[in-house]
Parts: C-alpha cells; sequence; structure tokens
C-alpha cells in the first residue's frame, strides 16, 4: 500500500521514518490547507526537541501549490534553514532587512506565480509597511511560527513586532505554531496574540526526553565546580543509559554551558581555556558578528571534544545531534527556557545529562530567587526532577528514567558551606578570602587568625566568587 506523506519525505529529505507526532501534525496541515479540516486552521503544535519538528512544517512547504511562510526568531536560524531546505531541494526565498524594492519584488512575484515552496521572514521585517502588504499579495496558503513560544516570552518585552503578527498573517488561510515547550498559560497567551482570540486546535506530544538525565548541583564557585568537571571531561563513545551525573563527575563531551550574559560567556570560555587543558572551547552570544557566529556554529556542529559556552541566542533550531552534556551556570528566567536549552542533549536519542549549578550567595545561604515558582518547584523540591517538569507542562510522568533524586544523588548544600558562612560572618567578604586562602607569603599578619588557611585548596578567584566580591 502507498504511503504518500512518507514517500514524500523520503523522496525529497530523505526521510526513512515518520514519528507518529510528525505523521499527525503534517497530515493535519495538508488536511486543513485543502479545507477539510476547518477546525485546524489555526494549530498549535507542542513537539519535544530533537523530535523532528521542523520536517512537520517543511513537508507541507513542499507539497502544497501555494508558497508557505515560515517566521523564525533569529537570523542565524532563517540562514541555517535557508540552507537546509534548499539541501532538500526546495525552493525558498528570504525577506530580509536592506534588500531592495527590486529584490523584494521580485520574491512576490515568484511566490504570485507559485515558483517558491517557502518564504522565510522575521516578525520585524513582517511588520514595516512592506511587510504587511507582502503577507496579502504572495499568496501564501501555510504561515508557519516556529519557536513560537517567543511571541509570549519576548514580545511583551524586547520584541514588539511579535504583538502585531497574528494581525499580519489573518489572511492567511491557515497558521500553525510550533514551539518545543508551552505551558497553559504560553498556549493562552497564543490564542489571543497571534490567533487574534480565537481558540486553535492543539496537538501536544509528551515533553519528557528519557534520554535526558537532571541534575541540580548547588554551588559555592561556578568556576570550581566547572574546573573540576572539565578537567578530566572525555568523549564517550557509548552514551551509558544507567549514568547519572553526580557533584565532582567528570562533564561528557560535547557540551554546552549555557550563561545569563554576553560577558559571562566570554569570561568561563577563557578561564575553562586556561585551567582545564580543552583547547576546543568557544563562546556564542547576538553580540558577536553574524559571519563570526556562523563559523562558530559550523564549528561547533563538527566538533567532538568541544565546550561551547553561550547565551540563549545559540540553539533554536540548530540541530547538533550528539551534545552529551548541557550545563546551566544558574537557573534561566523561565520552566520553559530551561526545559528548551537542556534538550539541546541528547538529541540522537542517546543518553546524555542536563546540570544545572545553583550559585549560593554565602551572605543569604540560599540560592538566588526565581521569577518561576515551576522552576523554583524543580530546585527545591526533593521529589523527582523529570516529574517536577512534565508537571509544570500538564504532564504525567510514566517513571524516571534517570534524575540526581531519584539516583540518590541528591546534594543540598553546596561545597563548604558551613565554612564559608562562618568566615563571612565573622570577617565580611573581602577579609574572608585572605583569611580562607591562607596565603602566608603575603599576609603573615593574618596567620594567627580562626580559619587561615582552611580553603587553601580553593584560588582566589573561586573564593571571591564564593564570598561575592566583586573581581
Amino acid at each position: 500500500m502507498s504511503d504518500y506523506l512518507l514517500d514524500e519525505a523520503r523522496s525529497r529529505f530523505g526521510t526513512s521514518v515518520l514519528y507518529p507526532y510528525q505523521r499527525l501534525v503534517a497530515g493535519t496541515i495538508l488536511d486543513a490547507c485543502n479545507g477539510s479540516e476547518e477546525h485546524a486552521r489555526n494549530l498549535v503544535a507542542v513537539l519535544p526537541t530533537g523530535g523532528g519538528k521542523s520536517l512537520c512544517f517543511q513537508l507541507p512547504a513542499a507539497i502544497l501549490d501555494a508558497p508557505t511562510l515560515i517566521v523564525y526568531p533569529l537570523l542565524s536560524l532563517i540562514s541555517d534553514q535557508e540552507r537546509r531546505m534548499r539541501a532538500a531541494g526546495l525552493s525558498v526565498a528570504v525577506f530580509r532587512a536592506g534588500q531592495t524594492g527590486a529584490e523584494r519584488e521580485a520574491i512576490v512575484q515568484e511566490c504570485r506565480r507559485q515558483e517558491l515552496d517557502a518564504v522565510l521572514a522575521s516578525p520585524e521585517v513582517l511588520d514595516s509597511s512592506f511587510g504587511r502588504t507582502a503577507v496579502q499579495r504572495c499568496g501564501f496558503g501555510l504561515a508557519v511560527v516556529d519557536e513560537a513560544h517567543c511571541v509570549t516570552e519576548w514580545g511583551q518585552s524586547f520584541r514588539e513586532s511579535y504583538m502585531a503578527l497574528g494581525e499580519h498573517l489573518e489572511s492567511v488561510p491557515v497558521v500553525a505554531a510550533f514551539t518545543a515547550t508551552a505551558s497553559e498559560s504560553t498556549l493562552i497567551s497564543l490564542n489571543e496574540i497571534l490567533f487574534l482570540g480565537h481558540k486553535a486546535h492543539r496537538i501536544v506530544a509528551n515533553p519528557d526526553r528519557p534520554e535526558l538525565r537532571y541534575t541540580v548541583i548547588p554551588v559555592s564557585s561556578v568556576l570550581r565546580s566547572l574546573e573540576h568537571g572539565f578537567q578530566t571531561a572525555s568523549v564517550c563513545p557509548r552514551p551509558d543509559y544507567a549514568h547519572v551525573h553526580k557533584p565532582r563527575d567528570a562533564f561528557q563531551l560535547p557540551a554546552i554551558v549555557f550563561c545569563r550574559t554576553r560577558s559571562e560567556t566570554e569570561r568561563i570560555a577563557r578561564h575553562l581555556y586556561a585551567h582545564t587543558g580543552i583547547k576546543d572551547i568557544r563562546y556564542y552570544h547576538a553580540g558577536l558578528p553574524v559571519s563570526q557566529r556562523a563559523a562558530t556554529e559550523q564549528w561547533f556542529f563538527n566538533a567532538e571534544r568541544a565546550v561551547l559556552c553561550a547565551t540563549c541566542a545559540y540553539g533554536m533550531g540548530v540541530d547538533k545531534k550528539d551534545v552529551r552534556t548541557v550545563i546551566h551556570t544558574r537557573p534561566p528566567a523561565t520552566i520553559e527556557a530551561y526545559v528548551q536549552e537542556a534538550g539541546r542533549a541528547g538529541r540522537d536519542k542517546q543518553a546524555a545529562s542536563a546540570v544545572l549549578l545553583l550559585p549560593v550567595r554565602s551572605r543569604e545561604g540560599a540560592v538566588t530567587g526565581q521569577d518561576d515558582p515551576r522552576l523554583q518547584n524543580l530546585i527545591d523540591g526533593n521529589s523527582c526532577r523529570r516529574e517536577s517538569i512534565l508537571n509544570a507542562f500538564g504532564a504525567r510522568s510514566e517513571g524516571c528514567a534517570g534524575c540526581d533524586v531519584c539516583a540518590g544523588y541528591l546534594q543540598t548544600e553546596a561545597e563548604c558551606t558551613a565554612e564559608i558562612r562562618a568566615l563571612h560572618s565573622v570577617y565580611g567578604s573581602e577579609m574572608a578570602v585572605k583569611i580562607a586562602r591562607g596565603d602566608f607569603m603575603r599576609y603573615p599578619e593574618l596567620a594567627c587568625l580562626p580559619g587561615f588557611g582552611s580553603l587553601s585548596g580553593w584560588t582566589t578567584m573561586h573564593l571571591s566568587e564564593a564570598f561575592s566580591v566583586k573581581t
């Protein structure tokens, strides 16, 4: 018996099998575009990272006569997906900032003649005077908003063009939103912003990633913890499904270290390069030139024994399948962001580790506060990490495939917490660093004080971090 969808996927994308949700979503989109699934003209698909999400809309784009508009949040993602689609034989154009009127008009006319499979664009281009009319003139049969969680997470803060996206797409017959992470509140916001109050048809896959093993580690010094993990890091030729990362375990390579700021990515990358023996270390953030970001993406894509220190600017749509470890230097802003970034590991369906470091303030003796109570529950709870994540997305756990709590490796206090608190309470931050370090040659007059040299195995930089001293 002929399998039309699989035949098309095989001939156009070289795919030998379609996952059930790929088949369901792609089929629903095609039926909606052909008029037989009216309820699915507004569609939200929530599929876990690594689940082949892009094929769900690229396959319909290749099959439909009318062109498909695909909206991406990042220019690097547009470039990456343009390259991939062209490699698959799709006819693709991009609406870019800085194009001449003639260049843009040529794309519009190609769309009207149905010579293009897909047109890629950012929300900002569509929110321009050109973009608002181009959507109507191009005759798109399908509009796709990829990484749709950005509509709510970014639209109300620094990407205002996302807030107008629903109005710009109103003339397109079928609109489909895709994301790997969406809580109920995010889905409700998408209905209001993207679908203009109309309730979208939902296809929600189980967000569990059974190949990921979750570990949360309170740390007094992020740099010290990273050093220990990377000094003995190695490429794991055969991922071990029984392995759950424990404090002081070596990290498995390749690895991504997610940082909160651009400056932190650069600082940590340089520090690890100098102190771990690993020379394949680079940093990545949105402030770098486009050419440097592209070169770094290509380098990391091909690397085995490599560490990439990155902000959230890296990852969306970048399909490096063999990342074995993702480390967060501190909790991100939301549970959605954490799941999205942790999901960069193990996309080859082999065992991988997601390690969340919790910097502990010596003054308060507590983990830095979070605005998202769901993420705080993941951090604070003594119950299964996987169950906490699934509960946050309204899913049920059918058993834990691996986390520090269930494996019996739960660590509730950071290294040397008692000594650090005691020294800080007596001496204050800057003096406590000198006392704990115990450098007799530099500070012989302090040698008689209690606690002198009690943390002599720590560097001054580690201690400054532990005692919250700005260096």
